[in-house]
């Protein structure tokens, strides 16, 4: 997914200790990949529930962290590490927030960029492909397309890449016509 909402700076500090762990490793998908498992383990509400609980110790999350996992296939040493360090801090909760920041980072490192494409419609893949090439070439960079569908948009596109929105969709333009019939409309 694309940048979204602004990413904490713990998160940020966690994703470059993480992504400089990768590089060493020659491997950013697989912390991304253990990033996406303890985000999917941690959000789990019999897990997060506990966790949230203030009565409990920074040990007993611990070890109750440390037991959920171990029955989770695909955790490992690391893994274990990373979601114990985070529960030791109190930050397990910004956990998705780093996922993202580590995203947003191995995207810069390997100059790719993430685009959120909305349309009314399914597009065929010739044109997504065809529109993807058209990005990469203007931007410099790979573009990867995140593309939803939304009927509510009524034709058009928006394209969404980091902070900025290009909306070239139907109701928007609909809607500035309207403001402007309204603006004429008060002013004759």
């Amino acid at each position: 997914m694309p940048e979204g909402p602004r990413i904490p700076s713990s998160a940020e500090h966690y994703a470059q200790a993480l992504l400089a762990l990768a590089r060493a490793e020659g491997r950013y998908e697989r912390w991304g990949d253990r990033l996406d498992l303890l985000v999917q383990v941690l959000a789990d509400p019999q897990l997060a529930a506990p966790l949230a609980n203030p009565s409990l110790t920074i040990g007993e999350r611990q070890g109750l962290v440390a037991t959920v996992l171990e029955g989770v296939p695909g955790v490992d040493r690391e893994t274990r590490n990373l979601a114990l360090l985070l529960v030791a801090s109190g930050r397990e909760t910004v956990l998705p927030a780093i996922r993202a920041a580590y995203r947003n980072a191995v995207d810069r490192a390997e100059g790719r960029v993430r685009a959120e494409l909305t349309t009314a419609v399914a597009l065929p893949s010739d044109a997504l492909a065809r529109l993807q090439g058209e990005l990469a070439q203007r931007l410099r960079r790979t573009v990867v397309f995140d593309h939803q569908v939304d009927p509510q948009i009524i034709g058009g596109m928006v394209l969404r890449i980091g902070d900025r929105i290009f909306d070239g969709s139907l109701v928007s333009r609909l809607r500035r016509l309207r403001q402007r019939m309204v603006s004429e409309a008060t002013t004759a």
